[in-house]
């Protein structure tokens, strides 16, 4: 059976949108209709702009294996403007912490896992934690790893390779939208569990 590789390396640029527009506007175009459950206009339209970035990163680490610093940086600049100006439902010091504390969970992550997880994901759960604060990326890391796993689960049982380098990105993406919708939801359930 062959698998596709996701070793071709493609430096970003207006060539790889071009390629990979109808995924990235189909991806957007799905993720809207589920911000009517966040309430207010404010946190909407910041939902959007969060979406676009969400669905790209997610599109092109699944197409190319890469999380693009050209879309990161931009990402974590403007989600700390908007924690500073308030438009996010976490303040700026919750947003800074999870973001560090994110951060460095997943650096030691990549650290212990011998290069299993990519500098890439590391940056981007710290991107992550600005734009949704300290539950928010608890609920969406245990998420994807909930989801990126029972994928693999399932790759696994068809008889796809061990070797097979499966992106965490889309995972990632998925999380953090569902946390942005439900985080608060999502957290009482998992406290609840807990507890």
């Amino acid at each position: 059976m062959d698998y596709p590789r996701m070793d071709a390396y493609k430096p970003f640029g207006l060539d790889v949108l071009r390629l990979q527009g109808q995924k990235l506007l189909f991806c957007w175009l799905i993720a809207l209709p589920c911000l009517f459950f966040v309430p207010g206009m404010k946190l909407r339209a910041v939902g959007a702009v969060f979406a676009v970035f969400l669905a790209a990163l997610a599109v092109l680490d699944g197409c190319y294996g890469l999380l693009y610093d050209r879309l990161l940086i931009p990402m974590a600049v403007l989600g700390l403007a908007l924690a500073l100006w308030g438009c996010l439902p976490c303040g700026i010091e919750e947003a800074l912490s999870a973001a560090l504390l994110a951060g460095g969970f997943f650096c030691l992550l990549r650290f212990f896992s011998r290069g299993g997880l990519g500098w890439g994901d590391v940056k981007y759960v710290a991107v992550l934690g600005l734009w949704l604060g300290g539950r928010g990326t608890v609920v969406a890391v245990s998420l994807a790893i909930t989801l990126g796993g029972v994928l693999a689960v399932a790759m696994l049982s068809k008889g796809w390779s061990r070797n097979y380098a499966l992106p965490f990105g889309p995972f990632l993406s998925l999380g953090a939208y569902l946390a942005y919708i439900w985080g608060e939801s999502l957290w009482q359930f998992y406290w609840g569990l807990l507890t």
